[in-house]
């Protein structure tokens, strides 16, 4: 079989570096129905887990988040005990006639435990295409990083990819531009301009292109951007494939994540397919929390603790008549 090959890179998953946020992109290839026994969400909520994950940028999520009540949230389907996990999503949201809950194309980007602590602000794309979604974090003295998810298009037939949707909007709006063009000019622009105020930028992508020698990733690399694909940072080459009909001699390694050269890698890796979660490689990153921060990051241990149920009268009982005593104490040493 093709699709079993061994990891590339220098990250190893089993070794977690706690002076360091990992970081995972992954194309989904779609996140399926929305409900608690959705077997891709449970393989992404326990990789989450198990590989200690601090913030995931997915692509292709292929859903129509606006069909959902608002506490239904990817963050709270990949909750998994008491983690402290935040999500943003981006999906195309100006084209609303006869859709479901199908919706081509769109990202998601996660933040984990501790690193939610030092969210600063979040956004997606301004025209509503799904192209992009981020958060940034703020640590010491001003020191920010942008960590973003984009998912760029590929010509595809039929009137309800998301290369058409984009044709579309072009179309509408009478731009001089395809839609390929347009993802390029719009993450680009929007990076560049975070690189100018002096921030730091984790871009988490299915390019649909070689990462290294594609147009969008030498207009990364240039000068006012100065971002590189980790991977490749570490190891030479064009890398492995990286989706599963995919081949070196095609475009290669089309997913990755690009870090600003004022980041420090310290472990980068292609993981093997994992078909329970997508028909891409994953792709983990370790990048040195001061880095990041400006500080170290905290890590902080949780007690363990059962959860109050309510339904049992015993239990309940119990619970209220030692509130009732703590208020009495609270209000007689007021």
């Amino acid at each position: 079989n093709d699709t079993v090959v061994p990891i590339s890179g220098t990250l190893v998953v089993e070794e977690i570096d706690i002076d360091a946020v990992r970081v995972m992109s992954l194309n989904m290839n779609g996140i399926g129905r929305w409900n608690e026994n959705n077997i891709k969400l449970s393989r992404l909520k326990n990789v989450l887990r198990s590989y200690a994950v601090d913030v995931c940028g997915l692509q292709e999520t292929n859903y129509n988040f606006r069909s959902l009540k608002s506490s239904q949230t990817l963050s709270s389907l990949l909750r998994h005990g008491d983690d402290r996990i935040q999500s943003v999503v981006s999906h195309n949201t100006r084209e609303t006639e006869n859709i479901g809950a199908f919706q081509p194309g769109g990202v998601a980007t996660l933040l984990r435990d501790e690193l939610t602590g030092f969210i600063k602000d979040r956004g997606k794309d301004d025209e509503g295409l799904g192209l992009f979604c981020y958060y940034s974090v703020e640590g010491n003295d001003g020191h920010i990083t942008y960590f973003m998810s984009a998912y760029a298009p590929c010509k595809a037939p039929g009137i309800r990819t998301y290369y058409q949707h984009l044709q579309r909007f072009i179309q509408e709006n009478r731009l001089a531009t395809n839609p390929i063009d347009l993802f390029r000019d719009r993450v680009s622009s929007r990076i560049k301009r975070w690189r100018s105020q002096g921030h730091r930028v984790v871009l988490m992508m299915d390019s649909n292109e070689n990462v290294t020698d594609g147009v969008l990733s030498r207009r990364l690399a240039g000068e006012g951007i100065r971002m590189r694909e980790a991977v490749h940072k570490l190891t030479e080459g064009r890398g492995p494939p990286t989706h599963f009909r995919g081949s070196e001699k095609s475009n290669g390694a089309i997913d990755g994540i690009w870090v600003s050269d004022d980041l420090e890698v310290v472990g980068a890796s292609y993981l093997p397919f994992d078909h329970e979660i997508g028909d891409h490689r994953p792709v983990m990153v370790d990048i040195l929390s001061r880095s990041i921060l400006g500080v170290p990051k905290k890590t902080i241990v949780r007690p363990n603790a059962r959860k109050l149920s309510s339904r049992v009268p015993r239990i309940r009982n119990n619970y209220l008549s030692v509130v009732r005593e703590k208020f009495k104490m609270l209000i007689y040493l007021a």
